[in-house]
């Protein structure tokens, strides 16, 4: 939306008022004279006051004053300025209409109107030398300009040189190439003036200038309203900045100038823009609607920006690019129709305490061999992900929150490798976390609640997770799938629907010394062609299943805990194979182990104490072997199905009772010890001819879990 900028006050009949008072002589100046005003500048004397008449006053050489204590002053007529010093760029071949070279001027203008005339610029024209100005200073000792009008097409309105350090007061600039040339070590005053319809800039700070520029209206600029290079450390104070066909602000060089308590509104393509070595100050300023984006950075260009808002940008509110190396604290970064932040190429910087808030894309975005710091921000309600990082980023991500985005809390993809530390990610529509393409990186002591999946770690993505708490996942805790073989260690992971940990198609993860608890359904699931490695993992609590195994999947369990279950404690399924050794299995409502279908796994050395609830159990068609495991305080230690094959190995002589079962049916009959109950039980293919109720073995016709 177009801002009306801010009215432009006149009132300066009081200072002319005390200008003629105070002086020590008065002198009347009529227009149309020639030479009347040259004159008058020659003849006067210290502290004389020359009072212009209403009409224009041509000059055809540049009027060079040197004078101490001269004021030069005018009525106003019906608000604007009546009396015009006029000059042409065919009478002053191409020189200032004023110049001031004296170290010892001391001037006072009010309610002057100075003109160069010329013909109406064109934005395509290319600027011209620094010849051509209303005003030229070079070193004087004390210049003010109170309410006068400055226009120069095809040429700037004050050209500032020198050590000069003039003031411009509530002063009108319109019509300019650029409106003030801030150069060289000038440090000028401007307060409350307006700039406007100016072909390259409204102001521009170069050199070693300093200075102050406040409270002025700037709009209608070519390439910029505000424009700085050399080493300028010009301040920029509570200024408005309102439509122009470039930016708002434009910085290069090894510029250092300082932005602060300015609007940039209305129309413009990038509100504020630093390029090459710029170091600006960027402090408490509102920049809205850019068509581009409301912060560019890039080249080698720094700098600290602190306590902005920058928002309704149409790309980008924020753009870091190149070799770019900023610092962002505070600043609230919200409502672009891109993403809140980008960075690209080989951008760096530190970004911390800011709010990035309802971006139409990613909160914030990273592509490139970036590397970054993000600490302590707010990630919040943008419509993309809340962080996006791809292409070889390498930033660190630390202490945010990453809450309510529509799509993951945190993607990382294409051979990112980020460290990521001490985040709390909750509530995201889709995932907390996710890895996938070849994404790498550290992810340790992260929060990660409440989202539809907690962690998505896909498609060979690498990373390693450790200590990290998740919970409360509307659609699961943590999903292995694709052939991702990433590290899972050391962390909490509860109270999510569906299994607290998936690993699926042929994810290959190392996950171990977890704990695993109180899911609302099955602990540990190992499915499609998953392998892995899973050792000294408490799965405990769950729902239904400690840990399922199915389709073929093929996975080494080692050490782990699992007890507490509402069904079994670890069922092996379908065509899944494996190797189970040294688990612990307790308290599970229903079997220890449930293995089934065509499943074949190994199973060595495992410790069942069920307390009366069922050993180990094989369902149809079950095969694998099985060695050395203790089964104790189970209701039935071992019940088994039709069509068995299970290999059963033991280490120690049978007892009488194992024998006579051996003699009875030799075919595919192994025994089994179990030392915890001091007996054998067999298994084997013709167990209808065996009294079943003798050796406590029972058919299995279901599985639970």
């Amino acid at each position: 939306m177009v801002q009306e900028s801010p009215t432009r006050s006149c009132s300066s009949s009081n200072a002319v008022d005390q200008a003629i008072s105070t002086a020590a002589n008065v002198v009347t100046v009529e227009p149309e004279v020639d030479g009347a005003l040259e004159a008058a500048v020659r003849e006067a004397t210290p502290g004389t006051t020359l009072v212009l008449q209403a009409g224009s006053y041509r000059l055809k050489s540049t009027l060079v004053l040197s004078n101490s204590n001269l004021s030069i002053v005018a009525e106003r007529v019906e608000g604007s300025c009546a009396a015009c010093i006029v000059g042409s760029h065919k009478d002053l071949n191409q020189t200032p209409l004023i110049k001031v070279n004296s170290s010892e001027a001391t001037l006072f203008f009010c309610n002057i109107k100075l003109q160069y005339e010329d013909a109406q610029p064109s934005a395509t024209a290319p600027h011209q030398t620094d010849a051509a100005a209303c005003l030229v200073t070079k070193a004087l000792k004390d210049l003010r300009m109170l309410d006068c009008e400055f226009t120069c097409p095809n040429g700037r309105g004050a050209d500032l040189k020198g050590k000069s350090a003039p003031v411009f007061d509530q002063c009108f600039f319109s019509k300019c190439s650029i409106g003030v040339h801030i150069g060289d070590k000038s440090q000028p005053i401007m307060d409350t003036c307006t700039v406007e319809h100016c072909t390259s800039s409204c102001v521009q700070a170069r050199g070693e200038s300093a200075g102050i520029v406040k409270h002025c209206t700037f709009q209608h600029g070519g390439d910029a309203c505000i424009c700085a290079g050399g080493t300028s450390r010009t301040t920029f104070l509570s200024n408005w900045i309102g439509d122009t066909r470039g930016c708002g602000v434009m910085l290069g060089e090894k510029s250092f100038v300082v932005l602060d308590s300015n609007q940039i509104l209305g129309n413009h393509i990038n509100g504020i823009q630093a390029g090459y070595e710029a170091q600006p100050t960027a402090k408490n300023n509102v920049v809205s609607g850019s068509s581009g984006s409301g912060i560019v950075l890039y080249d080698r260009a720094g700098g600290v920006f602190v306590n902005n808002q920058v928002n309704g940008s149409k790309l980008a509110c924020v753009g870091v690019r190149d070799a770019a190396d900023p610092y962002f604290r505070g600043n609230v970064i919200s409502d672009g129709n891109g993403s809140g932040i980008v960075l690209l190429g080989k951008a760096g910087g530190v970004y911390e305490e800011n709010q990035i808030l309802r971006n139409q894309s990613a909160g914030i975005k990273i592509n490139g061999f970036v590397k970054a710091l993000f600490d302590g921000n707010k990630i919040s309600f943008n419509k993309g992900y809340g962080i996006w990082m791809q292409d070889d980023a390498s930033a660190t991500i630390q202490n945010n929150i990453i809450e309510s985005n529509e799509k993951a809390g945190l993607s990382v993809s294409n051979f990112a490798e980020p460290k990521v530390t001490g985040n709390t990610i909750r509530e995201c529509k889709n995932a907390g976390l996710i890895l996938q393409n070849y994404a790498g990186g550290e992810y340790t002591g992260n929060t990660i609640i409440g989202n539809l999946t907690n962690i998505l770690l896909l498609n060979n993505s690498h990373g390693t997770l450790t200590e990290n708490i998740v919970r409360d996942g509307k659609g699961g805790g943590v999903i292995f799938r694709g052939e991702t073989t990433s590290t899972f260690r050391q962390n909490l992971v509860i109270r999510n629907s569906k299994a607290n940990v998936a690993v699926l198609n042929k994810a290959n993860p190392t996950i171990e010394d977890n704990l695993l608890e109180n899911g609302w359904g099955r602990g540990l699931v190992i499915t499609g062609e998953a392998t892995g490695f899973y050792r000294g993992n408490i799965v405990r609590g769950h729902a239904l299943a400690g840990v399922y195994v199915g389709g073929e999947s093929c996975p080494n369990l080692t050490n782990n805990t699992v007890r507490a279950s509402g069904a079994s404690g670890i069922v092996i399924e379908d065509s899944a194979k494996g190797k189970f050794v040294g688990n612990t299995l307790a308290e599970n409502r229903s079997a220890a182990f449930a293995v089934q279908g065509d499943s074949r796994p190994t199973v060595e050395r495992n410790v069942v104490k069920h307390d009366g609830h069922g050993g180990i159990w094989l369902g149809e068609r079950a095969a694998g072997t099985f060695c050395d495991n203790l089964v104790e305080e189970a209701a039935q230690s071992w019940r088994i199905g039709k069509d068995v094959q299970a290999k059963v190995t033991f280490t120690a002589q049978g007892s009488d009772a194992a024998r006579r079962l051996e003699e009875a049916d030799r075919q595919q009959i192994v025994l089994i010890q179990n030392p915890g109950l001091k007996q054998y039980h067999c298994i084997g293919s013709k167990q209808k001819s065996i009294t079943m109720s003798e050796f406590g073995l029972g058919l299995v016709q279901d599985v639970e879990g």
